[in-house]
């Protein structure tokens, strides 16, 4: 043999073997072994030394050094505690202001996606003696006071308080009955939407406590039914104002703990109708407090300042919108009250504004294009606000230092990606995430100045996970719909991908007003492994955010309001389109899946453009607005009474007969969020409609089909379902 062709044939042979070492991904390894999980940091505070931070780590609280990552001590040690109820089980941790004592959360049990339960302990590390809170049960949203001599908590729908040096629980409200009224946490459509949980907050000086009371006892009432392989089913039963129905009459009040005193905040004179009050909060001089209101068409926002000892109130701001205002940042108030910080977007773009305490525009204090999406810290000694922008049409994200005297500003992570920060109290460290499409997060810290301090974590261990398999680099291309509007989309090609040759396509839609799944950003759409399966299986990934994405200015984000489902579908089916011109796409074979919201999507698509998706998969779709919680559709789609023949235009149930190609219904028995109720009427209207389809039905799974064994059964059949269908 030559020693050419002897050469050649060696590097094939040695090529094959390299490709070979490389492993292909397995359903299992991705939903029951959970093995690509990527490490996070979380539970890191940095402490008042200057030169330590504090993290919570495998049952641990350990003091590294935050120049070079190094451990210095221990601070606590679950695994050294005697009572079996801590060892392994501490969740979260919580120090108060002086950093002598702990709170542990431990045993963590869900209510519904947020609020939890859970037993709660305070650790003194001046004594090294731990003590439990409420002895008897679980409790919620325990929080310090200022001198963190007492920890205050939420119990049975009433708020307490409990001196630590005695023990001593004081109970705070009385009136608290499950289902009527609630003091100090939210209801369900407040947690869901208004992102509220903990309703209550001590004073500035930790001798009063402000809080929220929902009286809910007009509200209608939700079941769902939990198999337990008891005789019966048991009955889950709370409440949920669907649209158009009535909401709870919440109101503030305040607690003086000197006294025993409550007394209410008054403000029906300024408020008018039905309302929310989603945000409380107190000002610095411990005796005034701010709340905020929007009406139930959520298209105007009312701050109030209100005194908490007479419990007179006065009108701070007030914003009207032609469409609707989505819930912001807190107000950030100056120490000595001269001024406050509102992101506002009377120009088109969510920028910053400095006002006074009349309520007048002082300076603007950022502008463009590049929309500032939140607020993360103001150092008002440095007179420097910290916040994350919106950058290159929207898909990435940098922290940026802006003066607050002259709006100069300086962004501090240059890189490509998606950054989100953590400041601490001082303003002294900054923490940062990056991550990029295909770069898994890392974490470093930041001095004030953006100089960079130290490395926390690179996620090396899931760098070298993904060296040893199969991965297809995710792609990020802009394209345009009928309209000529640009659309971020992001395209994942089977590793060993031709233009020559013709492969199946599964698009992923959420597609949401107000949510962002193309982003620079790692696994910003949720499903990367199962993604980088399919491909490896011969698949072509594709999604685009359709018009209503945020980071891009109102007349993008706002354009779907009272129509939902209408400019969306026709964003995704000019994806469709777009995939239809390429060469390497079997036109005959494009299917859609999503979920939720994503679930109406691919619905939609499927009843109406049977002719372009061979297939849809929907995972817990909404089928008819009017079924879902007022909060959301009657912000996005007004009210029912005003906007009938919207709600009718957009309901699933009305377009089943359209359904030509194969269809998956897949739905939680237990969801809370979008209830079964979806599912089966609109299997109902299939049915008359003579419509075969598929379905996969979940008892006791909720929203998120996420548990171990579910999430494997659930991809197992969406899997086969694919492979059959598209």
């Amino acid at each position: 043999m030559n020693k050419p062709i002897f050469l050649i044939l060696f590097c094939l042979v040695l090529g094959t073997r390299i490709i070979a070492q490389n492993k292909s991904l397995t359903l299992n390894e991705i939903f029951q072994e959970k093995k690509f999980k990527e490490a996070e940091i979380q539970g890191l505070k940095f402490l008042t030394d200057g030169f330590s931070y504090a993290r919570l780590w495998n049952n641990k609280i350990i003091r590294f050094n935050i120049a070079d990552g190094v451990p210095l001590d221990t601070i606590f040690n679950g695994d050294e505690i005697l009572d079996a109820r801590i060892k392994d089980r501490v969740s979260d941790c919580i120090f108060s202001d002086d950093e002598q004592k702990i709170i542990l959360i431990c045993a963590k049990e869900l209510i519904y996606r947020h609020s939890f339960k859970s037993e709660v302990w305070v650790y003194d590390l001046n004594t090294k003696k731990i003590s439990r809170v409420n002895p008897k049960s679980k409790i919620k949203y325990p929080s310090f006071n200022s001198s963190g001599d007492k920890v205050a908590f939420v119990l049975e729908n009433d708020i307490y308080y409990q001196h630590l040096s005695t023990g001593n629980i004081i109970r705070v409200t009385h009136d608290g009955r499950i289902n009527q009224i609630i003091n100090g946490s939210s209801d369900w459509v407040y947690e869901e939407e208004f992102m509220l949980t903990k309703a209550y907050e001590w004073s500035p000086k930790g001798d009063q406590i402000l809080y929220l009371k929902f009286d809910e006892s007009k509200v209608e009432e939700f079941s769902t039914l939990l198999y337990k392989e008891d005789l019966y089913p048991r009955v889950q039963t709370f409440k949920y104002p669907k649209v158009g129905c009535r909401i709870s009459l919440v109101t503030a009040w305040n607690y003086q703990l000197k006294g025993n005193k409550t007394n209410s905040l008054n403000f029906s004179h300024l408020i008018k109708g039905d309302y929310y009050l989603p945000r409380i909060q107190w000002l610095p001089d411990n005796q005034n407090v701010c709340l905020a209101f929007l009406n139930r068409a959520q298209n105007q926002i009312s701050y109030l300042i209100g005194n908490a000892g007479n419990g007179s109130s006065r009108l701070l701001l007030n914003k009207k919108s032609t469409n609707y205002i989505l819930l912001g940042d807190p107000l950030v108030f100056s120490p000595d009250l001269q001024y406050f910080l509102f992101r506002d977007n009377c120009d088109g773009y969510h920028h910053l504004y400095k006002y006074n305490l009349d309520g007048k525009v002082i300076s603007q204090l950022t502008s463009g294009v590049n929309e500032v999406t939140s607020v993360l810290y103001t150092n008002f000694l440095s007179s420097e606000v910290y916040c994350q922008r919106s950058e290159i049409l929207g898909i990435d994200r940098k922290i940026y230092k802006v003066n607050l005297n002259n709006a100069e500003s300086e962004c501090l992570t240059p890189k490509p990606g998606y950054h989100e920060a953590f400041i601490d109290k001082k303003g002294r460290y900054i923490l940062v995430s990056n991550s990029e499409f295909n770069k898994p997060p890392e974490f470093w810290v930041l001095d004030s100045l953006g100089a960079f301090v130290a490395k926390l974590e690179r996620n090396e261990k899931l760098l070298n996970i993904m060296k040893e398999y199969n991965l297809s680099m995710v792609e990020h291309q802009v394209i345009s719909n009928r309209n000529g509007d640009s659309l971020n989309s992001i395209m994942i090609k089977p590793l060993d991908f031709s233009p020559n040759k013709k492969y199946p396509v599964l698009m992923y839609v959420y597609g949401a007003p107000g949510k962002q799944e193309v982003l620079n950003k790692w696994n910003s759409f949720r499903y990367y492994w199962w993604f980088q399966f399919l491909a490896q299986n011969g698949y072509i990934i594709f999604l685009v955010d359709n018009r209503g994405t945020p980071g891009r200015g109102d007349l993008f984000l706002k354009l779907t309001h009272r129509q939902l489902g209408r400019l969306e579908l026709e964003d995704q089916v000019d994806a469709a389109l777009f995939l239809r011109t390429k060469t390497y796409v079997d036109t005959a074979r494009i299917g859609i899946f999503g979920w939720s919201y994503g679930g109406f999507m691919s619905s939609l698509g499927i009843f109406k453009y049977g002719n372009i998706f061979r297939a849809a998969v929907a995972g817990a779709p909404v089928s008819n607005w009017r079924w879902y919680d007022c909060v959301y559709a009657e912000r996005y789609m007004g009210s029912e009474v005003e906007n009938k023949q919207a709600y009718l235009d957009c309901s699933l149930v009305n377009l089943t007969y359209g359904l030509k190609g194969s269809f998956l219904l897949i739905h939680g028995l237990a969801d809370d969020n979008v209830h079964f109720q979806h599912s089966a009427e609109l299997m109902n209207s299939l049915i008359i409609n003579n419509k075969q389809f598929d379905s996969a039905l979940y008892p006791n799974s909720k929203h998120s089909i996420a548990n171990e064994m579910s999430a494997y059964h659930l991809f197992t059949k969406i899997t086969q379902f694919i492979y059959e269908k598209i």
